[in-house]
């Protein structure tokens, strides 16, 4: 069996599973936790290009690799990357430091897998290596109460979406005998079409909570807010990637054949989530909370090409969720940044922050833009072709709906700007970021505006990654 498409998925496994045996018993390693974690994620990556235009499926079908898996494959290892090297400062005075390493390391593995799964109970372990990590990784800070009830908050909300989501399999099992996504779609013809349309709509609702679709969306603000800051970036950008992932594979292809279902679900659940979504972020005063009412916002831009069903669709979302590996996550590392420099988390405490950190400031500024879905960003292309792609499919209206509520958002996200260049600080004393918190926010502005300016080849990449699926 040649193994070079899957290196990337066992090398950062077994990295994450050598962490975490290694360097709580070694005491001059266990200071050097982050960098070995980031060169390893490094190291996994560098297989990537092998796995580009291959495809090839291992036992016995239940995992693929494809230019669809290794696309998403890359953005899970960006994200990851970003996250530890933001928490190289984060974390530095902690002693379980090497742990929480380890469970990004092994958290990104399981995503890694989700990508390439084509069976739907390697679909739910993968699922569950995931979340299973990052349950731990919320409640990293378990000295703070706050930490401690955002992971239980998340623990209790996840297991009943897990136990949503094993009814749905096991309903598709029962109408169709199998749970490999090919033989789901061949068996469709000939299933109940009660039983796949109810199993279609209870996978739809075990995947909404883990990219907190609305109605199942209550979880994200709480856990966000708890949650270590770098960890909030990990969940809202990269968990919600890996999610994505997995509904494009499983409601394109095993699925599609009974779409009639589940398509009128989508839609209404993509405009509520738009529309909730901006609508509780024009209140928040948490800059936490915001950014987490925010990615459900972002949630239901994406979901629109669950509804469109087309080719330009299915690759503005694997677009926008590159894109906004970096508009997103670039956001929390702010925020840990301005933590660690005695700034607080609500939006009023970011008073004439250009004058203390101005490039920190600035980079606030492609963020907040990026995520409006404004030029000279790569959120403006990947928005515009999400909106494109509806009025393709005859949606006209979910692209009004989805303009309508990116002016809305354009409120809440350009008031963060305003409290940092037009409110003055009592005190405007100079902020000195930790150095690699402020080296992560600037790489995420600057690549932010790099999917501008090289979109072509971006979205020519994406195209073939998504002509695979």
């Amino acid at each position: 069996m040649e193994l070079e498409p899957v290196l990337p998925h066992l090398l950062l496994l077994a990295s994450g599973l050598g962490l975490l045996l290694v360097l709580p018993f070694s005491e001059r390693l266990r200071g050097w936790g982050g960098e070995i974690a980031l060169v390893l994620v490094v190291v996994s990556t560098a297989p990537l290009p092998l796995t580009f235009g291959v495809e090839r499926e291992y036992f016995d079908g239940a995992l693929l690799t494809d230019g669809f898996s290794a696309f998403f494959v890359l953005v899970f290892h960006l994200v990851a990357a970003l996250v530890i090297l933001g928490s190289l400062d984060f974390v530095e005075d902690r002693k379980n430091r090497s742990e929480y390493y380890s469970l990004i390391l092994i958290a990104t593995a399981g995503m890694d897998i989700l990508a390439s799964a084509a069976e739907l109970l390697t679909i739910f372990v993968a699922l569950e290596i995931t979340t299973l990590s990052t349950y731990a990784l919320v409640a990293f800070h378990k000295d703070e109460d706050r930490s401690v009830e955002a992971a239980i908050k998340f623990f209790l909300v996840g297991a009943f979406s897990s136990a949503i989501l094993l009814m749905g399999i096991s309903l598709l099992y029962g109408a169709t005998g199998t749970t490999f996504l090919d033989g789901i779609l061949e068996a469709s013809a000939e299933a109940s079409p009660g039983m796949m349309g109810l199993g279609a709509l209870l996978l739809a609702a075990g995947f909404g909570f883990k990219v907190a679709a609305v109605p199942f969306h209550a979880w994200a603000p709480d856990t966000y807010e708890g949650a270590p800051t770098p960890i909030s970036g990990y969940l809202a950008s990269g968990s919600k990637a890996a999610g994505f992932a997995v509904i494009l594979r499983v409601f394109y292809t095993s699925l599609s054949g009974v779409s009639e279902f589940w398509i009128a679900a989508f839609a209404v659940a993509a405009v509520l989530t738009m529309v909730m979504g901006n609508a509780a972020a024009l209140s928040q005063r948490n800059f936490k909370r915001l950014m987490a009412y925010s990615g459900i916002a972002h949630t239901g831009y994406v979901m629109i090409v669950l509804v469109t069903l087309n080719e330009l669709g299915k690759a503005a979302a694997m677009a926008h969720l590159l894109v906004y590996a970096f508009m997103n996550t670039g956001p929390f590392l702010f925020v840990a940044l301005t933590g660690r420099a005695g700034v607080g988390e609500r939006i009023d405490d970011f008073r004439g922050l250009y004058r203390r950190a101005p490039y920190m400031a600035l980079s606030m500024v492609v963020f907040m833009f990026a995520l409006t879905g404004l030029p000279p960003t790569g959120g403006f292309f990947t928005k515009l072709f999400i909106f494109l792609a509806a009025v393709e499919a005859g949606y006209w209206w979910l692209a009004v709906v989805g303009v309508v509520m990116s002016g809305v958002s354009l409120y809440y996200y350009m008031r963060v700007l305003k409290f940092m260049f037009v409110d003055e600080h009592p005190s405007p004393a100079p902020i000195e970021p930790p150095f690699a918190l402020r080296y992560s926010v600037v790489i995420c502005a600057v690549m932010t505006l790099v999917t501008f300016v090289a979109f072509d080849p971006i979205w020519d990449l994406v195209v073939a990654a998504a002509s695979t699926l």
